[in-house]
C-alpha cells in the first residue's frame, strides 16, 4: 500500500476536491451549460419567429430579415443540440 495522499484541487475559494471529483463537477457543469443554452437559444427562435409574423402582418415582405436570423439560429441550435447528445458522462470518472 502507499502512504502517499492524494491529489487535491484547490479553487479561488477554498473548496478542496480529489481529480476524480474535480472531473465529476467539470462534467455536470458542462453538461448543465450546454443544456441551458440550448434552452435559451430555443427561446430565442421562438420570438424571432413570432417576432417576424409580427412584422409581417404589419407590412408584408418586411419579415425576412427576422425570419432569416431564427434559421440561421436553427442551423447553429441544430450543431449544439448534436453536440449535447455525445457529451461523456460521469460514469467513467468512477473508481475502478
Amino acid at each position: 500500500m502507499h502512504d502517499r495522499k492524494p491529489t487535491r484541487y484547490i479553487c479561488h475559494t477554498g473548496h478542496a476536491y480529489s481529480l476524480r471529483a474535480l472531473a465529476q463537477l467539470q462534467s455536470d457543469v458542462t453538461e448543465a451549460a450546454l443544456f441551458t443554452s440550448v434552452r435559451v437559444l430555443q427561446e430565442k427562435e421562438a420570438i424571432l419567429r413570432r417576432l417576424g409574423a409580427e412584422q409581417a402582418l404589419e407590412l408584408p415582405g418586411s419579415e425576412a430579415v427576422i425570419l432569416g436570423e431564427a434559421d440561421a439560429l436553427a442551423k447553429g441550435l441544430a450543431v449544439l443540440q448534436s453536440l449535447t447528445k455525445d457529451v461523456p458522462g460521469g460514469a467513467s470518472y468512477d473508481a475502478p
